[in-house]
């Protein structure tokens, strides 16, 4: 009979083996599958490092980090993600939200307040993540969110549910905003863009998890830039706005597209290691009638 172990010991013996096979963050990962286990988070699992723990909780712990050793990442594992301190549902049919598109949701809730009704249009919304993180700040805000895959749009009613903000979410499935002909106050996207080299040399917990359909924006990665960016003119109300994630060599051409449609105050904005990570533009107030 294996003997018992506390859950710090249980810890440790979760990093070496991370560790051991090469994954850096390997204590914080021992963590945050103790968390999924057990449903202790870190600070409650400090106060109870000398509880002994059951072989079946150990089991199941031990069970996830042979998973993650084979290079699944623990977000695929729990199956949801945190987004803008929002757990998300996640599988193979959506992209894995990531801490830099946050950048888009806190640049709308800086750009509005609590009780300003608003409407915004998430391009290629996949999980949902961007648009509702933003409804649950803004109780007045309404919004639409688009994406060709309908596996996709599933998990993005899921979390819309879950969070409660699904009367004020419509969801379509289509190619863009092809058929839209409504006008929204923020058109926001976080497209598919890596090109075709950078295909080939994604790392493999990216390249085996996350869906080709969310990461592949053509040869030179620009194409869905190509597509979105005609459509702003008649998607924007006058003075509204356009926040476009981008790759961090795709500033000066996305910025070039947003020029030909025509938007104005166009900025690039860095992420948190100093790299161009998105671009925004204005589509210019009409001009008022002189009398």
């Amino acid at each position: 009979m294996s003997k018992l172990l506390t859950l710090s010991e249980l810890r440790r013996n979760l990093s070496r083996q991370l560790l051991a096979a090469g994954i850096e963050a390997a204590s914080l990962e021992a963590s945050l599958i103790l968390e999924f286990i057990t449903q202790l988070d870190r600070s409650e699992q400090i106060l109870a490092a000398e509880d002994v723990i059951s072989a079946a909780t150990a089991k199941k712990s031990n069970d996830i980090v042979e998973r993650r050793i084979t290079g699944e990442p623990l977000d695929h594992i729990f199956g949801f993600r945190e987004f803008y301190g929002f757990d998300f549902r996640i599988n193979k049919h959506v992209l894995s939200p990531r801490p830099e598109t946050e950048m888009i949701v806190d640049m709308v809730i800086g750009k509005t307040d609590k009780e300003q009704k608003f409407t915004v249009l998430d391009l290629g919304t996949g999980s949902g993540a961007i648009p509702i993180s933003i409804l649950k700040h803004r109780p007045q805000a309404k919004g639409a969110a688009i994406d060709v895959s309908p596996l996709a749009l599933e998990i993005a009613a899921q979390n819309a549910d879950h969070h409660k903000v699904a009367e004020r979410l419509h969801l379509i499935e289509g190619n863009w905003a092809d058929d839209i002909q409504t006008q929204f106050d923020f058109v926001l996207s976080n497209p598919p863009y890596i090109d075709k080299e950078h295909m080939e040399n994604l790392p493999r917990d990216v390249a085996d998890y996350d869906p080709d359909l969310a990461l592949f924006g053509g040869e030179n990665g620009l194409e869905c830039y190509e597509a979105i960016s005609p459509q702003l003119s008649h998607l924007l109300v006058p003075g509204g706005q356009a926040i476009l994630e981008i790759g961090y060599n795709q500033a000066k051409p996305v910025i070039s597209l947003l020029k030909q449609a025509a938007l104005v105050d166009l900025q690039v904005h860095q992420d948190l290691a100093g790299l161009d990570r998105i671009v925004s533009g204005r589509k210019p107030c009409e001009a008022s009638t002189k009398i």
